[in-house]
């Protein structure tokens, strides 16, 4: 984008104020996804949990219902529901995490970057003020 409007401006306060807007507006945006991705990585596992609650309720239903032929057909179909929903649950959470870590971490470079730039400006600027009042 273009930085002159902002070299135009007439006081560090003012470029100091641009700045804390503009930190205000993205950063918060930034953080707020942040914490939707970690309410998804901490309520995963529980899903995953739920699913295998189900897959074992199944199982003991099976136990008591079942013929003896089909006894351990319904039995490995109810433990393969429980086992892949807390697997399904788990790698969730740990891609999440990851791509949570990531966020971040990108997060934090912004950041920094925006202030570096922020403090290049000032300086910019108050060079500038200082050259037309000599």
């Amino acid at each position: 984008q273009n930085l002159a409007p902002l070299m135009q401006l007439s006081s560090t306060k003012a470029l100091v104020q641009k700045f804390d807007n503009l930190r205000l507006t993205w950063v918060k945006q930034y953080q707020n996804r942040i914490k939707i991705i970690k309410y998804l990585i901490v309520s995963s596992p529980l899903l995953g949990l739920l699913g295998t609650v189900f897959g074992m309720t199944y199982t003991f239903k099976s136990l008591s219902a079942s013929e003896q032929g089909d006894l351990m057909i319904h039995i490995s179909k109810g433990i393969s529901e429980a086992l892949i929903t807390t697997q399904t649950g788990l790698i969730m959470a740990i891609s999440g995490f990851i791509i949570m870590a990531y966020l971040q971490e990108r997060l934090k470079q912004l950041e920094n970057r925006t202030h570096y730039l922020e403090v290049l400006m000032i300086q910019a600027l108050q060079t500038r003020l200082k050259g037309l009042s000599a």
